[in-house]
């Protein structure tokens, strides 16, 4: 009996570890499976700047933010915070909203959802991806300003 759940949590560990995507960050250039996939740069603490592999224009400009809504607080959120990350893609005048991520977990997300293909931004899939996660933060926050939050 402890062989067979031994043996089906390996094939399991397997299966998950197999799918998992690879993501380093190293000298501003983010790679995914030892891949170039994009060029980020930190600005202060809050926020992210990405450019496409072979350009110096900003193309999606990511800023962490916050808000208090003390309806949420519980004794793992004892002070009620609501964050997440806005996504601004410059180029394109549009903006999304997905919840608060690291930075290797936010080119994981980018990559995930192929908004940059061959190091260029793909305006259809930005689309699929605003249609996708939209602005619910910003549009359920009650009525208090966001301020950014510093890691």
């Amino acid at each position: 009996m402890i062989y067979r759940t031994s043996l089906s949590l390996f094939f399991l560990f397997l299966t998950f570890s197999a799918f998992s995507q690879k993501v380093k960050i190293k000298d501003e250039i983010a790679t995914v499976d030892g891949e170039d996939y994009l060029q980020l740069k930190r600005n202060r603490g809050t926020e992210v700047s990405i450019f496409e592999l072979d350009s110096t224009k900003e193309v999606l400009f990511a800023r962490y933010m916050s808000y208090t809504d003390f309806s949420l607080v519980t004794r793992s959120n004892p002070e009620g915070k609501v964050r997440w990350l806005e996504l601004k893609f410059l180029t394109l005048n549009l903006v999304c909203e997905v919840p608060s991520m690291s930075q290797k977990g936010l080119v994981k997300l980018l990559h995930e959802n192929n908004i940059f293909v061959d190091g260029v931004l793909n305006e259809d899939n930005v689309q699929t991806l605003i249609q996708k996660y939209g602005s619910t933060y910003t549009n359920n926050r009650p009525g208090q300003v966001p301020y950014t939050l510093f890691i």
